[in-house]
């Protein structure tokens, strides 16, 4: 965790001063995931009039884990949630409390975590999200089970992102030990040199990541609109 600490708070030191860290939009996966929460197969299209307050109605506690830019927590927070996020980069969470004060933004509250610890209560939040972060915790399985797990109320949902074995980062890694890899010298983000990340072989091996939980499901997102290729699997599941 101190390398991946020290190359993020490096990152993000470098962006323009006084402005927001990363990207500007949520994810599309997670906007799609959180206002797909009160739908199912059999009455998915039965929202027609209320669209809107089914979409962007909704109560409860939302955590982001590595945040680095609060765009989905915006997106969180405009959806009705009161909104947490949690980053091991010090630099982050600095910058987000500056730009949620200038901005005058109320409802989100930002923390740093250290050594894979999230100093929550159990039984805390309806909906943990951890997008292109998670695999940085390299002691995963106990990661999910005892922070993860403890955290989420009963029938919390949960939605996490990995590389998948077809993304053109993986390419650029090498072998550490066992399941962790890192970006060696030819990855073409130079910022990213040295980061350690807890590599999934499948979505067998995912899916039974989370075998603590209920209700698994892993889906999958690619894109070759820029010169890398994204390829992500998703996980999502409740307690």
């Amino acid at each position: 965790m101190k390398n991946i600490v020290k190359i993020y708070d490096e990152h993000y030191k470098k962006f323009e001063k006084d402005k927001p860290l990363g990207i500007r939009y949520p994810s599309e996966a997670l906007v799609i995931f959180i206002s797909n929460l009160r739908k199912n197969k059999k009455n998915y299209f039965d929202d027609q009039g209320k669209e809107y307050s089914k979409n962007n109605n909704f109560r409860g506690k939302a955590l982001d884990i590595g945040f680095g830019s609060i765009a989905n927590l915006l997106m969180l927070k405009d959806k009705g949630f009161k909104c947490y996020g949690a980053d091991v980069s010090g630099v982050a969470v600095r910058r987000g409390n500056i730009f949620l004060k200038k901005k005058k933004i109320s409802g989100i509250f930002l923390k740093k975590f250290n050594n894979g610890k999230l100093k929550y209560a159990e039984n805390s939040f309806d909906i943990v999200i951890g997008l292109q972060s998670i695999y940085y915790n390299l002691d995963l399985r106990k990661f999910i089970d005892n922070q993860i797990y403890k955290i989420l109320k009963p029938q919390g949902k949960f939605i996490f992102s990995f590389f998948s074995s077809s993304h053109s980062y993986i390419k650029y890694s090498s072998k550490y030990k066992k399941n962790i890899y890192y970006f060696n010298k030819s990855h073409p983000n130079k910022r990213l040199y040295g980061s350690k990340y807890y590599k999934v072989k499948d979505k067998k091996e995912l899916i039974k990541m989370f075998d603590k939980f209920k209700n698994v499901k892993v889906f999958q997102t690619k894109s070759n609109q820029t010169h890398i290729r994204e390829n992500w699997w998703y996980v999502v599941g409740e307690k």
